[in-house]
């Protein structure tokens, strides 16, 4: 393997050296990419290494100690563009072979793997990786980001609503169910009866969990807008766009801030909250935290 800059492997580890020539034309062709181990954790290293190549069980272990590495993830910048690998494919004529494969969410198959292409061929493989591993326009960002955002906004809204909705807190709903009718119809409640319902009505708990489900309900209702932080200042969907559904090319569908600043005051004071808290975070009136870069901001135009 070459010694590019590019490729970047946590100490303790050294390339597969089928997987190798693929990563040195890949570095070669994209000096501004990185090829290496970033957004793999330690544990998922160990499982994606071993003492000798993929497929290659006549190799002595090596000496000095470094593990075969045999999947690497390709980022352009923080963007994760997708991974290369080394799998051991069986074929029936002619028994087990090594091939490449190339994941991406730009690859979509009908077959298989929807998002990933395997093939024993160097050029075929090195063809596939310069057409999936390009990073994605503003357009392709803020489609990803909307959809993310508003998925985990989605998830979140369910959990703070789960607690209530399924009643899980309420305990005997036969209980509850006498406790109202008496108490709707002004019939006298049997002491027994109110000591079994009404502590859980009143308690810290229910009352935390009814305000999560109100503000849940509330939140639910609410027109958003989606921001993402890029390069040093924001991107979202063009107001015209979603507004008025005006005529605009693909290309100028996203607005871009190039400073925080630029943002109306008010998309400033809510992001602003925002950022202050954690992520998968619900405010009221003020919108959702994803994460540090990306929002869901209450529209009140």
């Amino acid at each position: 393997m070459a010694n590019f800059a590019n490729i970047q492997l946590h100490t303790g580890f050294v390339v597969d050296p089928f997987l190798s020539e693929l990563v040195d034309k890949i570095a070669l062709r994209n000096p501004t990419y990185t090829i290496g181990t970033k957004g793999i954790d330690e544990q998922m290293r160990e499982r994606l290494s071993s003492v000798r190549p993929r497929g290659r069980g006549n190799f002595n272990e090596r000496v000095d100690g470094l593990r075969y590495i045999y999947k690497l993830n390709v980022h352009c910048g923080s963007e994760l563009l997708g991974s290369i690998s080394v799998d051991v494919r069986y074929v029936r004529t002619s028994g087990s072979e090594l091939v490449y494969c190339i994941n991406s969410w730009r690859i979509n198959n009908e077959r298989g793997s929807q998002n990933v292409t395997k093939t024993a061929k160097l050029d075929v493989a090195v063809r596939t990786a310069k057409r999936v591993f390009v990073p994605q326009n503003m357009n392709e960002l803020m489609e990803q980001t909307e959809n993310t955002v508003s998925n985990s906004m989605r998830d979140t809204l369910m959990d703070l609503r789960r607690p209530i909705a399924s009643g899980h807190l309420v305990g005997r709903t036969i209980d509850l169910h006498h406790y109202l009718y008496l108490h709707l119809n002004n019939m006298e409640i049997p002491p027994e009866l109110k000591r079994d319902v009404e502590p859980t009505f009143t308690s810290a708990k229910y009352h935390n969990a009814m305000s999560e489900y109100r503000l849940a309900n509330h939140m639910a209702n609410m027109p958003y807008r989606y921001y993402r932080a890029h390069n040093g200042g924001y991107i979202h969907w063009r107001q015209d766009t979603q507004d008025s559904g005006t005529a605009v090319s693909q290309d100028n569908r996203t607005a871009v801030f190039s400073a925080f600043e630029e943002l109306s005051e008010q998309t400033q004071n809510h992001i602003s909250v925002l950022q202050l808290m954690q992520d998968n975070e619900l405010v009221l009136d003020v919108g959702y935290r994803y994460n540090g870069d990306c929002f869901a901001v209450v529209d009140h135009t």
